[in-house]
């Protein structure tokens, strides 16, 4: 697996306009590049995340990532049940807000 370089897609045209179903809007990620990476043996949620970008967009995969979890389902042959949600990771400490607004850090 290793670290993965961006391949160029191929997507389908129809009646000279590209057509791609975006997966992931916020990192703008397609169906191809998803079932890519899954071909490519990332398999889990976190994989896909970490190695493709997808779910670390503004929404943090909430809007996308039940939509890959149904990609890795139909390409792996895996029920929906058994793939992983990743976990949510909070900061090990909170950082106060009047510390983000303080000038004298910047």
């Amino acid at each position: 697996m290793g670290h993965r370089k961006k391949e160029t897609t191929t997507y389908k045209r129809q009646n000279n306009y590209l057509i791609m179903k975006i997966i992931c809007r916020c990192e703008d990620i397609a169906e191809e590049e998803i079932i890519a990476l899954i071909r490519e043996g990332y398999t889990t949620l976190d994989e896909i995340k970490r190695f493709g970008r997808a779910g670390m967009g503004h929404c943090q995969g909430r809007t996308c990532s039940r939509l890959i979890a149904q990609l890795i389902a139909k390409e792996t042959g895996k029920k929906i049940s058994e793939i992983n949600y990743p976990l949510p990771r909070p900061p090990i400490k909170p950082i106060p807000i009047k510390v983000l607004a303080n000038t004298k850090y910047l």
